[in-house]
């Protein structure tokens, strides 16, 4: 273990305290200390709420496989906090984390001997070092994930040269709203005057309001349905775009969702400027994205998602049908999600449902979640932490059996790293 590492990561895990903070002033000022560094010569901002990960590690396959040093920012990690800065697939070492963290900390300086207004927040902090590292290592294309909604969200702070919004559905109530329509306008504020965007749409007349959205900013929009199309046929896509089509792509992506995060992946290469159908190919189908339908074979064997909201419940129900069902669901959720909407679309896919907990300020207790789940699913066991819910979920299933793991991408992340032997930070 690095311990200079591992201090530079738990000084930056401490700033969480201040929880989530939305706002521009504290990370414009960084980026300003920074020398207001571009991630890359081409940047692309991903909003969105459902698949923004899955589009992102897409977009940076087809960037390498062009022959662009392609930087890809994501978040949140799943068992270390190197996964969420990468290039060219490689992710910064635990020797640049240490480095880039104390540069951050020396542009921090002059704030904090004169009394800042805020502290700055963990995602800020991580955002501004992926700008910077991007920068200083020569990156020609940016692939920037946003982190919680758009109009505030620290990406927001950054220059771009194509914004794409992935489906949008309902979460982070809180901080969004309640309806699809405020959802819409905080994601579509990360649109620009004459900087093309493209949206896939998704729950309600989401559609509708992004086509207002854009055209009150002034930004040329690419809608999927309306501007390019895509058709699924022997388990390959083809995609309409422009006027040409792109088929014979392969998706290694488990789900049909995939196809529909391929599409738009596919479309904003080639607004990007590449547009080689081999190349493309070549690159969706290089891409690799852990913790989404991932299976690890063995006695039992597990099924990993990321699904932890209704829209992402849904695409998991979907996927279940007519594979294998399930023995066990070891599941929990975050106390400010909306966790009747994810139980009622897996527990009934299930055989039995096991609740637990994770060491968190939103964690949610198993005794609560149980209260959730038993109107879908009366088979209900509890356990105290994720380990043993694993050890549990071992027993109910036998050696034969099925584990899915799903409703948090923390617990994800902790089930992935026992199973792979790697651990963070």
């Amino acid at each position: 273990m690095n311990s200079s590492y591992e201090q530079a990561v738990q000084r930056l895990f401490d700033l969480q305290r201040f929880g989530i903070k939305l706002g521009l002033e504290n990370i414009g000022r960084l980026l300003s200390r920074l020398g207001d560094p571009r991630p890359g010569r081409q940047t692309v901002i991903i909003g969105g709420t459902n698949g923004k990960g899955s589009v992102s590690a897409m977009l940076a396959s087809i960037g390498r496989a062009a022959g662009l040093r392609t930087g890809l920012f994501t978040s949140p990690h799943l068992t270390s906090f190197t996964e969420r800065i990468q290039i060219d697939g490689r992710r910064i070492t635990r020797q640049e984390v240490t480095a880039a963290a104390a540069r951050l900390w020396e542009a921090l300086e002059p704030f904090r001997r004169s009394g800042e207004p805020e502290p700055i927040t963990f995602f800020e902090m991580l955002t501004a070092m992926a700008a910077d590292y991007f920068h200083r290592n020569g990156v020609e294309l940016a692939v920037m994930e946003v982190g919680l909604g758009g109009r505030l969200d620290a990406t927001n702070a950054l220059p771009r040269d194509l914004v794409i919004l992935t489906d949008i559905s309902i979460d982070h109530v809180e901080y969004l709203g309640h309806t699809v329509a405020r959802i819409v306008d905080e994601k579509a504020a990360l649109f620009r005057p004459g900087v093309p965007a493209i949206a896939a749409g998704g729950l309600e007349n989401a559609g509708e309001l992004i086509v207002a959205q854009a055209a009150k900013a002034g930004c040329p929009l690419t809608l999927l349905g309306r501007d390019f199309t895509y058709r699924v046929a022997d388990g390959r896509l083809s995609l309409r775009c422009g006027g040409e089509e792109i088929a014979d792509l392969v998706v290694p992506l488990k789900g049909s969702h995939q196809y529909r995060n391929a599409a738009i992946a596919v479309c904003a290469a080639r607004q990007l400027g590449i547009t080689d159908p081999a190349t493309i190919r070549a690159g969706l189908a290089a891409t690799v994205w852990p913790g989404r339908l991932e299976a690890f074979p063995g006695r039992p064997s597990w099924l990993l998602d990321a699904a932890h909201n209704p829209g992402g419940a849904a695409v998991l129900a979907s996927a279940l049908v007519g594979e294998p069902r399930p023995d066990v669901w070891l599941m929990t959720c975050l106390g400010d999600k909306d966790i009747a909407g994810v139980v009622e679309r897996i527990a009934p896919l299930v055989g039995k449902v096991i609740c637990t907990t994770l060491p968190m300020d939103r964690a949610i207790s198993p005794e609560k979640l149980a209260a959730i789940v038993r109107p879908f699913n009366s088979e209900v066991h509890l356990a105290a932490d994720p380990d043993e819910g694993m050890a549990l979920a071992q027993r109910l299933a036998g050696p034969d059996g099925r584990i899915l793991v799903a409703g948090s991408i923390y617990l994800l992340g902790h089930v992935r790293g026992k199973l792979t032997g790697e651990t963070g930070p």
